[in-house]
């Protein structure tokens, strides 16, 4: 015991006393090198030697006092050496591996320590970097609810005038050129529908607007139906086309809307059952059925077309044929709800309004074909009293094209759920 006392009293005798000027000024510059440091006499070396002005050690790499990792395997601890000379040699290849041990340590096993990022990019600065997880931002839209909007501005009065011609030439007993124009409303209201589903469901709710504007200027007239400057209008105004027609354009732009969400939703559980349907041991499950949403929309919308068109017959009749009668504002909420109910029953189904719109359509023909006989309202008597039963037809028009609108808005909210996803996947393989 004593024999190892007085050589580790002589050690120290020999690095304190026995230390030259070079060993001083190279533990300055590696004191001056080291990070967290003012200077160099102000850190105690390995044997726990305080400098001259009694500063406490500094922290090494990882924050503690002290502290020695312990080398990785493969690393060379360097060799301690007491000689004087190359004392601030042996220093700096101590503190170099040091700073292997820590880069090294502080890593994954098998990764390699990155480079330290230049000054002028963001990671060194502390900017905030673009995050893969939240995805590219959307496509605008405003270009589509103004082409949508002008369209809409111009569906209602072409949708009017196509009626009111059809039953003026029907009336006329022009049966070929009254056909004719039934099927250019057909199209017309069927290729209007399909691209309001495809950009925007604005079109419809400005097209209804419209209408309802027509509508409260015929109402504000003084003689109603009779002071229009038209033949076919003042033959078609007593029917109710116009309200039934702002009721089906504003409920069908509900329910192109919903549509439209609803396909989103759709994606999202297809995607989450396929995924299902991937793990061991799994069952796959079968998506859910839409059958009842099927009958329900068929119901639905046949029921509310055959109201609004009983109610439009026998109440809104009397008020616009003169403007003596007075107005009914039950008659005209009932008119206006079941048709808005008409146009939105393709919420959860379009096949409804599919097969209902056909069916009133064709169901109308034989008053249609015969209005210029004598027994010309004896196919439709309980359902309208117009002879030409105009006003049925472009409801069985209108209401089967926000069908097949409903079905494009579904199937475009599939596309683009789909089409954002593969967005956030192209976004994230960049970065």
């Amino acid at each position: 015991m004593r024999a190892g006392l007085a050589h580790r009293l002589l050690c120290l005798g020999d690095a304190s006393v026995l230390g030259d000027g070079r060993q001083g000024a190279d533990e300055s510059a590696i004191g001056a090198s080291r990070p967290g440091t003012a200077h160099a006499g102000s850190w105690r070396d390995s044997g726990g030697r305080a400098s001259a002005t009694g500063e406490p050690r500094p922290t090494d790499p990882t924050g503690n006092r002290g502290a020695t990792r312990a080398p990785t395997r493969g690393a060379r601890r360097p060799t301690d050496t007491r000689s004087h000379g190359d004392h601030g040699a042996t220093l700096r290849a101590r503190w170099n591996y040091a700073e292997h041990v820590t880069s090294s340590e502080s890593l994954p096993q098998g990764a390699r320590p990155s480079a330290v990022p230049p000054p002028g990019s963001g990671t060194a600065t502390g900017a905030p970097q673009p995050s893969p997880a939240g995805g590219p931002a959307p496509r605008g839209r405003r270009h589509d609810h103004i082409a949508a909007a002008v369209l809409g501005a111009a569906v209602t009065p072409l949708t009017l005038t196509l009626t009111g011609l059809a039953g003026q030439a029907s009336s006329q007993g022009h049966l070929l050129v009254g056909a004719g124009l039934l099927v250019v409303l057909v199209i017309a209201s069927t290729v209007v529908q399909a691209a309001f589903g495809r950009r925007s469901s604005l079109g419809g709710l400005i097209g209804g607007l419209v209408a309802l504007a027509a509508q409260a200027a015929i109402l504000a007239s003084s003689e109603c139906a009779a002071s229009a400057p038209q033949a076919w209008a003042r033959q078609l105004i007593p029917t109710g086309a116009v309200l039934i027609l702002a009721g089906l354009l504003i409920g069908g732009s509900l329910g192109l809307r919903r549509a439209r969400r609803a396909g989103r939703a759709w994606a999202r559980l297809s995607a989450l059952l396929g995924r299902s349907d991937q793990e061991q041991g799994s069952t796959p499950a079968a998506p859910p059925s839409r059958r009842n949403d099927h009958l329900f929309s068929l119901a639905w919308v046949t029921i509310c077309s055959l109201i609004s068109v009983a109610l439009a017959d026998r109440a809104y009749s009397a008020i616009v044929a003169s403007g003596d009668a007075p107005v009914s504002p039950w008659a005209l909420a009932g008119i206006l709800l079941t048709s808005i109910g008409a146009g939105a029953g393709v919420t959860r189904s379009s096949l409804g309004a599919r097969v209902a719109g056909p069916i009133v359509f064709i169901g109308a023909l034989p008053a249609f074909l015969s209005a210029s006989a004598s027994d010309r309202s004896a196919m439709v008597p309980h359902l309208t009293t117009d002879p030409t039963a105009s006003a049925v037809l472009m409801l069985g028009a209108v209401v089967s094209a926000i069908g097949w609108g409903a079905h494009v808005a579904r199937r475009q909210g599939i596309t683009d759920e789909k089409d954002s996803w593969a967005d956030q996947r192209a976004v994230a393989l960049e970065t």
